[in-house]
């Protein structure tokens, strides 16, 4: 039902305490239990491993599909894939002039990773285990395990600032970091309905 009131909204400017909106809304949810397919909603992205193929969510109704050598534009439920509506994240756009390389650039060289760890890590390995975590994200379908990143430093080092360019990266600059509360339905809550949670100061 939020989403047949979040489409009601965004596609033509009604809002659920309108009179006449509850029926369309029950003949919507007629409409979907007589002629609907039954499949898997997936938030952001899905890899289809037998397909070799990439959905990435663009959050306006369209998605990208990548195969390795090209970039194609869809609509949400191309192929079957269907994306659950995120009124949090903002639609962006893909350039061919974008030139590769910029992530790394712009994201990772700008971390302050610290040598002198207690697992004697050097930096060329964290950057190289935070760029697998940024790349698994987008492989969450196939890998056996979800790994979680964890951001350790002094106070002032940029822990945050570089998780949030991380999620304002992916998601737009509604992004922010969680915080919770001890009460456990708090955090089921929160990872239930989003792809991607940066919690601070945990």
């Amino acid at each position: 039902p939020i989403y047949f009131k979040a489409l009601l909204n965004k596609l033509f400017d009604l809002v659920e305490t309108e009179n006449f909106c509850k029926f369309i809304l029950a003949e919507l949810k007629a409409k979907c239990h007589l002629y609907g397919r039954e499949t898997i909603i997936h938030r952001f992205c899905v890899f289809d491993k037998s397909a070799f193929k990439l959905y990435i969510d663009r959050f306006d109704g369209q998605v990208y599909i990548l195969d390795g050598d090209q970039i194609k534009l869809a609509d949400n439920g191309v192929d079957g894939v269907l994306f659950a509506f995120d009124e949090l994240a903002e639609p962006y756009e893909v350039s061919d002039h974008i030139k590769g390389g910029l992530f790394d650039l712009y994201i990772t060289q700008r971390i302050n990773f610290d040598a002198n760890t207690d697992t004697n890590i050097s930096i060329s390995e964290q950057r190289l285990l935070f760029q697998t975590w940024i790349w698994n994200m987008f492989f969450e379908t196939i890998s056996p395990t979800k790994p979680l990143l964890l951001i350790y430093g002094a106070k002032g080092s940029g822990k945050t600032s570089i998780a949030k360019a991380v999620g304002r990266l992916l998601f737009g600059s509604k992004f922010d970091v969680s915080s919770i509360s001890d009460d456990q339905r708090d955090f089921d809550a929160l990872v239930s309905n989003k792809y991607l949670i940066v919690l601070d100061n945990l």
